[in-house]
């Protein structure tokens, strides 16, 4: 560097510091391999066509806030849906199948006619067919959801995992409830069979296997069900030394892949701990279709006031059984504290009713409003909600150890238990939002939980006030850093 002229002198072939010339360095800026060539086949398969309906409903329409009808952190949607079911090839006279006797395995887009085939070799399809949970009946097809915590990572740095995982949870959850209007359907959540993981890995690079729906007892289906899919290339590679999904996952993604404990216990239970349903009471699995269609996330809170019975029916939906391999008071438990702000108007007959079923805190302080946004990192329209569902496990339970961990399923606990939330705020038209970055030392505190407890999700309940303008973490530029 000449100081004088303030330039460099270097000459444009001279090797730089990173140990390459400028024309190699531009070469590597601007180098792209050609593309492979498009094949594309036809396809027939019911269970294909009514697996995408279901997951269409369920996460890709738009709801009435004009988004997806799951929430995400930034709106980034980090996973992947894919199908693993039967398929025929189409004859040449375009008319009909050969017998759908091929197992295959299908990425479902956000576009209804989106659909790939993941180049996994029928053999491969069939093994994972077999080792997937519950693989007895001969009708099955599965839904699985795939995480990519590198999709928010890179926005959120390593708080970007837990997003991607709840977000999954959002999904998985709402995918789980849709089918159940029409097939019969159990969740498996963080499925560990090593088998399973390394035929995806192959194929599917950096996706964690999050969760896999089994779906029974089809029902028949009438209608198109042709597909033209097209075949992904996965013969493209990243160049290795500027793989930062590659480094992220090695890092941080998988350490967290071993040791999990799998279990095998699908039946109907809440997803935490709650109180019992009462005798009768419907969940929220009878009206599942018109709430999820309805759900959106608060983006401001007005003064108007909660009833204690529109917040104790958010709290009743939390509770809903759903069909899981998850037991309810098992390892990886979650629980849950509703803190009320001072903005909550319940008598002190209503706070004593509520205290009776689920652990109830109030916020006593002098600066109420002003801790409320520095605890939810200057998010100030949070100031106006009347009360905050803070989703807490066991410090153990999210800790890796040498034997064994529960992270993620204590993760899908509180994304389920979230989404469960979102829906039952929208039977009862109040307004929830999930607040993503939080001061967890402080909510600790406000939810008077020990120390040995960490805070996995936080959300705020309100009325809610109908505006068009996005989310701050909706805006913000895709950096870790903040700038």
């Amino acid at each position: 560097m000449n100081v004088s002229t303030g330039s460099y002198q270097r000459v444009p072939g001279e090797t730089s510091e990173l140990g390459k010339t400028a024309p190699e360095l531009w070469d590597q800026m601007t180098s792209l391999d050609p593309p492979a060539p498009v094949v594309v086949e036809r396809i027939g398969s019911k269970d294909l066509s009514a697996a995408r309906e279901i997951v269409e409903e369920a996460v890709f329409a738009m709801g009435p806030s004009g988004r997806r009808m799951v929430p995400s952190a930034g709106a980034i949607f980090p996973y992947a849906i894919l199908v693993l079911c039967r398929y025929g090839a189409v004859q040449g006279n375009g008319r009909g199948t050969a017998p759908a006797a091929t197992w295959g395995l299908f990425r479902l887009g956000a576009n209804g006619s989106a659909v790939t085939r993941v180049p996994v070799p029928a053999a491969a399809a069939a093994t994972l067919s077999q080792i997937i949970p519950l693989s007895t009946d001969l009708d099955q097809s599965y839904i699985l959801t795939l995480t990519r915590p590198w999709l928010s990572m890179r926005k959120y740095g390593p708080r970007g995992y837990l997003y991607s995982q709840v977000d999954a949870a959002h999904a998985a959850v709402n995918i789980l409830g849709t089918a159940l209007q029409t097939v019969d359907a159990a969740l498996h959540v963080d499925p560990s069979d090593l088998a399973a993981r390394c035929i995806l890995a192959d194929y599917l690079p950096f996706h964690e296997l999050h969760s896999v729906l089994v779906l029974r007892n089809r029902a028949d289906r009438r209608g198109t069900f042709y597909f033209d899919v097209e075949i992904e290339n996965t013969s493209a590679k990243k160049t290795p030394a500027f793989n930062f999904e590659a480094q992220a996952w090695s890092g941080l993604v998988d350490p967290l892949e071993a040791n999990a404990v799998w279990v095998h216990a699908p039946g109907p239970e809440p997803v935490i701990a709650t109180k019992q349903l009462e005798s009768g009471q419907a969940t929220l699995i009878s009206d599942w279709r018109e709430l999820s269609q309805k759900r959106k996330s608060a983006k401001a809170f007005s003064a108007r006031k909660l009833t204690l019975a529109a917040l104790d029916g958010v709290l009743e939906s939390i509770g809903t059984p759903l069909p899981t391999n998850l037991t309810t008071g098992g390892q990886g438990s979650v629980e849950l504290t509703v803190v009320l702000s001072h903005n909550a108007s319940f008598s002190s007959a209503e706070e004593e009713t509520l205290a009776r079923r689920f652990s109830v805190r109030r916020i006593e302080s002098p600066d109420h409003a002003g801790g409320i946004v520095k605890a939810c990192m200057g998010q100030r329209h949070v100031a106006h909600a009347q009360a905050f569902l803070v989703l807490h496990s066991r410090r153990t339970d999210v800790i890796p150890s040498p034997e064994t961990h529960s992270i993620r399923r204590v993760l899908f606990r509180a994304g389920a238990a979230a989404q469960l939330a979102y829906l039952g705020a929208a039977r009862h038209g109040i307004g929830v939002f999930t607040v993503g970055g939080f001061d967890a030392s402080a909510w600790k505190t406000y939810a008077q939980i020990g120390s040995d407890d960490e805070v996995l999700c936080l959300l705020a309940l309100g009325s809610d006030v109908a505006k068009d303008s996005p989310r701050a973490d909706q805006e913000e530029k895709a950096t870790a850093h903040g700038e």
